[in-house]
């Protein structure tokens, strides 16, 4: 009678075992499908490349030349440049103030009383809790992954993106600016 207690529960324990592998370890035929799928995805990327480069010989046999990527005007690289003569502009067009050392000048980013440059201002990029100021905000500068961050413009000319959003090119740190705004007072 041992024995046969022995052996029924030595065979449930294995049935018990193989219906757990059956539902961990994908079927032979689920791994072939998946591996099916993949191979359909490859070659739809090879044909819409292949296609792709018949669409840019065409273009190049037709004497139709590649565009430029449009750079800014001229490439900004000192603050100064900026002070006073620069405004920035959220992504919903915004005006979110002038970039200017000036302390007393209404449009001034640097007015910590006015409407942008105060830490509770609804239009300011220093009100934290704002759409503008927020570190969790897309139109935010101080969001390190803003995918709508402010615009810095010098007259009509783009001068490159307010963020800390390093992927945005050209780009203006927002510390390192208000750094330099706040060492001209």
């Amino acid at each position: 009678m041992k024995t046969s207690t022995r052996t029924i529960l030595l065979i449930g324990s294995l049935l018990f075992v193989a219906s757990l592998l059956t539902f961990a370890v994908p079927s032979y035929s689920q791994q072939a499908g998946r591996a099916r799928t993949l191979a359909q995805r490859v070659e739809t990327l090879e044909s819409v490349v292949l296609a792709l480069d018949k669409r840019i010989k065409a273009l190049e046999a037709a004497g139709v030349a590649q565009q430029p990527r449009q750079k800014p005007a001229s490439k900004i690289t000192k603050f100064d440049q900026l002070d006073g003569k620069a405004v920035i502009i959220a992504s919903d067009g915004e005006f979110l103030g002038l970039v200017s050392s000036n302390s007393f000048d209404s449009k001034s980013i640097m007015n910590d009383v006015g409407r942008h440059g105060s830490d509770v201002a609804s239009k300011s990029i220093f009100n934290s809790v704002g759409r503008y100021g927020s570190d969790v905000s897309t139109q935010s500068p101080w969001n390190d992954i803003a995918s709508k961050p402010p615009k810095v413009f010098l007259g009509e000319r783009f001068v490159g993106y307010l963020t800390k959003n390093e992927l945005k090119t050209p780009r203006i740190d927002p510390e390192a600016l208000v750094g330099y705004l706040k060492s001209k007072k």
